[in-house]
């Protein structure tokens, strides 16, 4: 896999390797541990430890911060009790308050999806306020079973030509048959 792309995987560092046929390319648990003691972090537990003390959510959503601190937290051997309220150090205020008002659960991964819950409704919350301030309302089915047939005279007023031609000579509007307007500026119309 990383041989196949060296544009994203250090190929330059494996190339003696492959040219070599070394016997550590014929043993996986050879070869990972070569490839880890050339590419991984030597202090891996800190550099995630200090990651996710870092481990803000901001206004990104909570299901993105979850992904990257479970990804962090694999690193570490702290306890569940430590995870949940690092966890916890991480979220917005707003997320925070509303898990206050709930009774949470005491693992990491119900702690998780309760803020994620709760992030995804003030989320939709937060855009329904701003539907309804910019006067949007969402569209509703409506519940009548009657269906109501359309009003054709109230879309557009058929004309005959002979009163189109009336009209036109009477420089009259064409839309309502009214004096001193044309059918652009037609009060009725409009």
């Amino acid at each position: 896999m990383c041989f196949s792309h060296p544009d994203r995987y250090p190929f330059a560092t494996n190339k003696p390797l492959i040219e070599k046929g070394s016997p550590v390319l014929q043993y996986y648990e050879l070869f990972l541990k070569e490839f880890t003691k050339v590419f991984d972090d030597p202090q891996r537990s800190r550099t995630a430890n200090d990651a996710i003390r870092a481990l803000k959510q901001g206004t990104s959503p909570v299901s993105m911060i979850a992904s990257e601190f479970r990804r962090l937290m694999m690193d570490l051997d702290w306890n569940e009790s430590a995870l949940v309220s690092q966890f916890a150090e991480g979220l917005s205020e707003a997320v925070l308050d509303t898990l206050a008002l709930f009774q949470t659960a005491d693992d990491l991964e119900g702690y998780i999806n309760a803020a994620i819950f709760i992030d995804a409704r003030l989320t939709r919350r937060k855009e329904d306020k701003a539907r309804r301030k910019r006067g949007i309302q969402p569209y509703v089915q409506p519940t009548s079973s009657q269906i109501e047939p359309m009003q054709v005279d109230s879309v557009q007023r058929v004309v005959s030509p002979t009163e189109r031609e009336r009209r036109m000579k009477l420089g009259l509007c064409y839309y309502c048959g009214g004096e001193g307007h044309q059918v652009t500026t037609c009060p009725e119309k409009l």
